[in-house]
């Protein structure tokens, strides 16, 4: 009872601060609204409530990771059921079964997963969503050997900095290789003619030390190689990650733009995924299976809401459902109305007085 007393009053509350609302911001009949102005114009979810800002805006998802939803949705996407089958055994891959046949599917929940207090997704991270099946396409630097022998190294995921050590030790090696190949004596013969020269391997493949004329021949081959071989990085992590051909500006550098990934569509709502997990979450993100692109928003409008929070349907429809009055921090700070402002007092009609 006493929560039901709670309730009532924090409606009522409410209703007091939007009727104030209306009465001090109401513009005269024949103004326009303008961008910033405060008007009470939401007086029913079910009927007047707005389209969210990013939909009615058209805007995109401006994240820098390249994902096709469509393609991890459908388990007929080439070598989809080899990779599944490799973690159907794992809880947190949440992998499920196509109408209890052998076929199996990814999930939502294989990558999306809420906070334990359900209001928001976890982030989504490489190590704990993607490594399961993408560990092998992490992008690779040979090794350097003098006959080419030896395994390719796999790029750390998330340490851009560790890719430049790894190519420069691979390479230090092999200025080693390079320096014992010839002696003071044969260096200053610098016009004879290359003897052998090996042409550099494959992307994965190790990459063998040729033998140089003079030293300066092979300082302008390892420096050659370091460009080679970031470049051939940047390429592997363009997989999945755009903005790539910055990579190494300026020169001999290497970065990866972060990923960028919203946390929130809604950042002045609260939405409760717990509250809805008895619905597949396609009968809301009705875009999930078709999407192909990473720019799509798949966000549901607020006419999905309506099907179930209008009066008729029985969920509720309050301001407080999805707003409160104290919103987390930077939503309540950096305004740039004044209280004349806000209330807009100048605007009132002498007959309000």
């Amino acid at each position: 009872m006493n929560a039901l007393r709670m309730a009532v009053a924090v409606l009522a509350f409410c209703a007091v601060i939007a009727a104030a609302l209306f009465f001090w911001s109401r513009l005269p009949d024949d103004a326009e609204a303008a961008p910033g102005d405060v008007v009470n114009s939401v007086t029913s979810f079910a009927t007047r409530h707005p389209e969210w800002a990013v939909l009615r805006e058209g805007r995109q998802d401006e994240a820098t990771i390249r994902l096709n939803h469509a393609r991890h949705l459908d388990p007929d996407t080439p070598g989809m059921q080899e990779a599944l089958l490799a973690v159907a055994n794992d809880p947190d891959a949440h992998i499920v079964s196509i109408g209890g046949s052998e076929r199996l599917s990814m999930s939502c929940a294989s990558c999306h997963r809420p906070e334990p207090g359900g209001w928001r997704m976890k982030p989504i991270r490489f190590d704990a969503h993607c490594a399961r099946c993408h560990t092998d396409q992490l992008a690779r630097v040979p090794s350097i050997t003098p006959e080419g022998q030896g395994d390719a190294i796999r790029v750390p995921h998330g340490a851009p900095a560790r890719v430049v050590e790894q190519i420069e030790r691979a390479l230090a090696t092999a200025a080693a290789f390079a320096e014992s190949r010839f002696s003071p004596e044969e260096e200053a013969e610098s016009a004879r003619p290359s003897r052998g020269r090996r042409q550099p391997a494959g992307a994965a493949a190790p990459l063998a030390v040729p033998r140089f004329a003079d030293r300066a021949e092979a300082t302008q081959w390892l420096a050659s190689q370091r460009e080679r071989l970031l470049q051939q990085v940047a390429n592997g992590c363009a997989y999945c990650h755009a903005g790539m051909a910055a990579a190494m500006e300026p020169p001999g550098s290497f970065h990866v733009a972060p990923p960028a990934i919203p946390s929130s569509w809604l950042p002045r709502a609260q939405f409760s995924h717990r509250s809805h997990e008895m619905l597949s979450c396609v009968q809301c993100h009705t875009q999930a299976r078709t999407s192909v692109s990473t720019l799509d928003v798949m966000l549901p409008g607020v006419a999905s809401c309506r099907e179930c929070h209008n009066p008729r349907a029985g969920a509720p429809s309050s301001c407080t459902v999805c707003h409160t009055y104290h919103q987390p921090t930077p939503y309540h700070e950096g305004g740039t109305l004044s209280i004349e402002e806000f209330t807009r007092r100048e605007r009132r009609s002498p007959a309000a007085e």
